[in-house]
């Protein structure tokens, strides 16, 4: 299965949930595209061309083993970043809580090494600002348990703090390429496949050994050597090794086995 590229999960396809700012969740997978059949293992988020909007990374097990998905939605509105440096804390500030305030709304994020399963999302903590407007108020809670204020904050900005200072820099975002506000053709619907097959990576021999048949002749499993061998696992710890035939596949080369076996064999 591995050499194969098979899936491991039954092409279960990917899921993404819409927050509908109510305590409920709309499933929105097929409609923005990340409905894949990929066994996908893990997930980042980061703003890989600096313009504000976060890109998806998707990491697979099956081929294609990468996928990056920009980010080319139109009015979404406003967002800000910040880029913390810890001094007397951590160098990367990991523990840190920063609440944004706006237009009576307040949002809090906290920095944290490791987001998901052998991944971890952009240092940089985004907030959505949408259609809000006003005053931008930041208070960062660093690890050391200092706290600072920082009123003011330009939208649309990279705010970089460094902990203990009293000023911050801002860099506006970066603007996307024309090129990503034309949305691409839509893509063909990846079909399921009608069957699938189950391969061991290298055929299995089994030791050679002799049983009695139900006649009570003794028979060696070497002697089916080339031929297809079944062999069917009884209830009660016994098994009856069985040889198909085109007349009567459960007819001929029945041995009963006096030890239980937990392995398929086939002869060879």
């Amino acid at each position: 299965m591995i050499r194969s590229d098979a899936t491991w999960n039954g092409f279960e396809r990917n899921v993404f949930y819409l927050n509908n700012r109510d305590g409920t969740f709309s499933e929105v997978s097929g409609v923005v595209g990340l409905d894949f059949i990929d066994d996908s293992r893990s997930f980042v988020l980061a703003d890989l061309d600096h313009d504000g909007r976060l890109e998806v990374i998707l990491k697979n097990r099956t081929a294609p083993q990468l996928r990056i998905l920009h980010n080319a939605m139109k009015d979404i509105g406003s967002s800000i970043a910040f880029r913390l440096q810890g001094k007397k804390s951590n160098r990367d500030a990991i523990g840190a809580a920063v609440t944004l305030e706006v237009a009576g709304l307040r949002q809090t994020k906290y920095l944290q090494a490791g987001s998901g399963f052998l991944s971890q999302h952009s240092k940089e903590l985004f907030f959505g600002l949408g259609k809000a407007e006003g005053a931008l108020r930041a208070t960062i809670r660093w690890p050391s348990g200092q706290a600072q204020v920082f009123d003011n904050l330009p939208a649309n900005h990279r705010i970089e703090v460094e902990e203990g200072a009293q000023e911050f820099r801002a860099q506006p975002f970066a603007a996307s390429p024309p090129s990503y506000a034309h949305g691409s053709e839509p893509q063909e619907v990846e079909r399921l496949p009608l069957s699938v097959e189950t391969w061991l990576i290298q055929p299995l021999l089994a030791p050679d050994f002799s049983l009695p048949d139900l006649a009570g002749d003794t028979k060696q499993l070497h002697s089916f050597r080339g031929n297809l061998v079944s062999s069917s696992f009884l209830g009660h710890g016994g098994a009856i090794l069985r040889q198909p035939t085109a007349a009567s596949p459960e007819a001929s080369g029945r041995l009963g086995l006096a030890q239980p076996s937990r392995s398929l064999s086939q002869s060879r």
